[in-house]
């Protein structure tokens, strides 16, 4: 704890003047303590700074949240960023925001154009393909981007526990091929009405089996999602049939609900559709 407690001093000292953070040493010098904050590194540093139990109403949290909402485009949600706009770097604030327990896609974070920093890392994804751009001109997606982006329209911040090995001195971090039944996990969920305004979430439940459902996913998002809101009502409320209407939006013509699974094609979206560990969920209104 006095070791966290030193590190917390000297990240707390190297807060610039403008409420963010930069990658050099700024402490004790007035001069770089009165240049510009950097929105990558004030992500990290309200990461650290609230995994170590800083609460995300400390002045210090309060100061860094009011920087990067200075730097928010208003047509894009995008921050302006040192390098211009990116997804690493809105990757690495929605993750500092995700950290403290504040909402990147509402309040403060919902422009006056009605866009949010994670709609611009959505814009940024391929698909099919699945994979980030690192600017919106490019014509590839980034991998480290890529990196970025999935943690933050995940709703993770940088760190997690490590699971407990089984065998005593054996490593901690093991591949996970199959969900582990009656074992709590979450899956990234987004949900593209067609009106322009996505809701990207993290979705909590414990499944009965190795894999689960669409329909399970969606069920447990209505009210374990975070943030909420993802998912508000599903239709039909059991069964492996087709999703014929959500958060209100019912099918009509052309206009039906899909699903993707890990930038896989949109097909029909059912709720017996098969979700495997670590699968990212994408359903969308649409022809």
């Amino acid at each position: 704890q006095a070791l966290r407690d030193t590190l917390v001093a000297r990240i707390r000292a190297n807060q610039h003047d403008d409420g963010g953070w930069n990658y050099g040493k700024a402490e004790g010098d007035p001069g770089q303590l009165a240049t510009a904050g950097d929105i990558d590194m004030t992500g990290a540093a309200m990461a650290a700074l609230c995994v170590s139990g800083v609460p995300n109403t400390d002045t210090d949290i309060v100061q860094a949240k009011a920087f990067l909402k200075s730097k928010l485009v208003a047509n894009s949600g995008a921050f302006n960023a040192m390098f211009g706009i990116n997804s690493d770097s809105n990757g690495w604030a929605v993750s500092g925001l995700n950290a403290c327990g504040i909402n990147p896609q509402t309040g403060d974070f919902l422009t006056s154009l009605g866009r949010t920093p994670v709609d611009f890392l959505l814009a940024q994804q391929f698909n099919p393909g699945g994979g980030f751009k690192y600017q919106p001109a490019d014509t590839v997606p980034s991998a480290y981007a890529s990196a970025d982006a999935l943690r933050a329209v995940a709703g993770g911040g940088f760190t997690a526990a490590p699971p407990a090995p089984v065998t005593a001195g054996a490593p901690q971090w093991v591949a996970q091929g199959s969900l582990a039944s009656g074992t709590a996990t979450k899956l990234a969920l987004s949900v593209d009405d067609g009106t322009g305004s996505p809701k990207v979430c993290s979705v909590a439940l414990t499944p009965t089996g190795t894999t689960t459902t669409l329909g399970a996913v969606l069920d447990a998002a209505t009210g374990a999602a975070t943030p909420a809101g993802c998912v508000t009502a599903v239709t039909p409320s059991s069964g492996t049939g087709t999703v014929t209407a959500l958060n209100g939006k019912a099918n009509s013509g052309t206009g039906t609900w899909k699903v993707s699974i890990d930038g896989g094609a949109f097909t029909t979206a059912s709720r017996g559709t098969t979700v495997g560990v670590g699968d990212t969920i994408a359903v969308r209104w649409g022809a």
